[in-house]
């Protein structure tokens, strides 16, 4: 994901070659900031688990690979952490693991269905297999949680990277949601779902899935430690998105975003290279990336989403800098961005990488523009805004139902892509829905005063 200024090969590695004395270590705590113990971490071909305090450490003999830190605990979310390196310096990482949202019971013959944090899960009766392949009829243990990209818990329990691969291309994902489904006998032995039988997902709405018929669905590759894609899920009137899939994993719901180069560098306050710049982070809604900092003062991010606002900030490291709001590329770009002039704060060997304390907001201004869809249910017909800087809507809409009256569209977005629309012109409906990151809005809409329910728009940005 890093390379060198002026580099020009595509690569998407981090420094070069073996490097003794390469370290990542860290520590796995809970949602309450405590340490787990006994916790499983993989790294590569590495397998270590964690002591009383949390603890794990490895030695990174290939500093050129992209590294992902898999931890795995009984009764635990599954997490995964990328973890740059820099050739000879020690990278401290600190991994949220969380509990199970849902732990229960129920019997293979009879099936289950079950809501974990507003996402819900079905799975039909004789559906049940052991690990061998074999029918399994009797009590099965469920741990299962959701967690979607509005939320800190979310973003720190997202399992990285923010990647995926679909017929053998890797390209970066904007995520609307991660659900994880783990099966088991009363002995802690792994069940599945049976062959040619499925279960069903269901992901609430958020700022990310707000539009669009169909989300792809990727699932996690622990071995390889990437998203792959398999299957989708489909658009409700309610704005949530329901899948059907065939085996129990930790399953994305992602868009396939776009790629795109972005490039820079840090300074001292003299202007030379800061050759300290220490670890950064870019993200942007539903999407991040840790790296470490180049020693020579320059980067290039390569696979960088394109179509969504970014912003570049400093982490805990050897030296800060201001954050750099980077408005959305386009596909295929390469933007030079001007230097950054980064403070030292320490002459140290070490980066430190926490947990994500906060959701990426993006400026309302960068919902700005032209935007056009449609709205069926009780009436049906066409809606045309425009969406200023200052996040105040206006427009019209175009009636199907009644002889192509027009009606003018008032409304308002927040940052978090949020917007509620008035129609008529007494105010007679009202729109309420969500902006996503590649410009697809939607959501429902109903008459004021109304009964009505189930009524949906969709749009996208011109």
């Amino acid at each position: 994901m890093l390379a060198a200024c002026g580099g020009g090969s595509g690569s998407s590695s981090t420094g070069g070659g073996n490097a003794t004395g390469t370290v990542v270590s860290g520590r796995v705590q809970d949602g309450s900031a405590q340490p787990v113990a006994n916790a499983t971490v993989v790294l590569g071909t590495q397998t270590a688990s964690t002591g009383a305090d949390g603890a794990f450490s490895f030695t990174v003999a290939d500093t050129t690979a992209t590294n992902v830190v898999l931890v795995k605990k009984a009764g635990y979310a599954t997490a995964a952490k990328e973890a740059p390196v820099t050739s000879g310096r020690t990278t401290q990482i600190t991994v949220g693991l969380f509990a199970d949202q849902v732990s229960t019971t129920f019997n293979a013959a009879q099936g289950a269905s079950f809501s974990t944090n507003g996402a819900s899960v079905v799975i039909p009766a004789n559906a049940v297999q052991t690990a061998a392949g074999t029918a399994y009829s009797g009590t099965v243990q469920v741990g299962s949680s959701y967690y979607g990209p509005d939320t800190v818990a979310g973003v720190q329990a997202f399992p990285a990277p923010y990647e995926g691969v679909s017929a053998g291309v890797r390209s970066p994902l904007i995520t609307a949601g991660v659900i994880e489904v783990k099966l088991s006998d009363a002995s802690g032995n792994p069940l599945q779902l049976k062959t040619g039988s499925t279960a069903t997902l269901t992901y609430p709405a958020n700022s990310v899935n707000a539009a669009g018929s169909a989300i792809p669905l990727w699932y996690y590759d622990e071995s390889a430690k990437v998203w792959v894609a398999e299957g989708q899920a489909s658009r409700q009137s309610n704005g949530s998105y329901v899948a059907n899939v065939s085996h129990f994993t930790l399953w994305n719901l992602d868009y396939k975003g776009e790629s795109a180069t972005l490039q820079g560098c840090f300074v001292n306050a003299s202007g030379a290279p800061q050759t300290q710049a220490g670890m950064f982070g870019l993200r942007g809604n539903g999407w991040s990336r840790t790296l470490p900092g180049p020693t020579d003062g320059n980067f290039t991010l390569l696979r960088v989403p394109a179509n969504i606002p970014l912003e570049l900030y400093s982490l805990q490291s050897p030296a800060t800098f201001s954050t750099v709001v980077v408005s959305a590329l386009s596909p295929g770009e390469t933007r030079q961005l001007p230097c950054s002039t980064a403070t030292a704060v320490a002459t140290g060997v070490s980066y430190v990488v926490p947990l994500p304390t906060t959701v990426f907001t993006p400026p309302v201004g960068t919902f700005a523009g032209n935007y056009s869809g449609s709205y069926s249910g009780q009436e049906t017909g066409t809606f045309s805004v425009n969406i200023a800087t200052s996040g105040v809507i206006t427009g019209n809409t175009v009636s199907a139902t009644y002889s192509g009256l027009v009606s003018p569209v008032t409304g308002n977005v927040s940052g978090n892509g949020s917007l509620l629309l008035s129609a008529g012109s007494s105010g007679s409906a009202t729109f309420t829905g969500t902006i996503a990151s590649n410009g697809a809005l939607g959501g429902t809409w109903q008459y004021v005063g109304g009964s009505s329910a189930g009524n949906s728009f969709t749009g996208q940005r011109n």
